[in-house]
């Protein structure tokens, strides 16, 4: 296989071995370092990598994986503290700043399905094709894309 193939296929399994292990440890709330050493990669490098292969940083990425654990923990008699526990957060303030980063709503909000919250909605052309864009008071909450893009020539 040519050098750049090789190295190419190396980085790929490396950046899914990271994500397997982002996957299986989020409730530790790894640092960079921690992520990075599980690659055998300086944090440095290995965060360049990550977003070029993923698109987001690995700490996106594990936001991500805390926020969805916290989605479905909430949609079970648990409390807000509980959950925040649960997804290995310091407290439940951390779980609130990444809803309200993330999603535009409180853990709360979610957890009532967010009754009584305001949504307000539009249609807005993009590059992309036409798209749905929801937003409350604290920012944008959903964007969905309704039709395919005309493909550029």
């Amino acid at each position: 296989m040519p050098n750049h193939l090789q190295t190419q296929s190396e980085n790929f399994e490396r950046i899914k071995e990271a994500i397997e292990f982002l996957e299986n440890n989020f409730k530790d709330q790894p640092n960079l370092d921690e992520i990075a050493s599980s690659v055998h990669l300086s944090k440095f490098y290995f965060q360049r990598l990550f977003k070029e292969w993923a698109g987001v940083t690995p700490l996106q990425f594990l936001h991500f994986l805390t926020i969805e654990y916290a989605k479905e923990q909430l949609r079970k008699p648990r409390s807000v503290f509980d959950t925040s526990l649960q997804a290995g957060l310091s407290s439940a303030s951390r779980l609130h700043d990444l809803f309200i980063t993330f999603e535009a709503v409180t853990p709360g909000d979610y957890k009532r399905l967010g009754e009584n919250l305001k949504i307000r909605y539009g249609f807005h052309p993009t590059p992309f094709g036409e798209c749905l864009l929801a937003f409350t008071d604290r920012g944008i909450c959903a964007l969905c894309f309704l039709y395919p893009a005309k493909r550029l020539l």
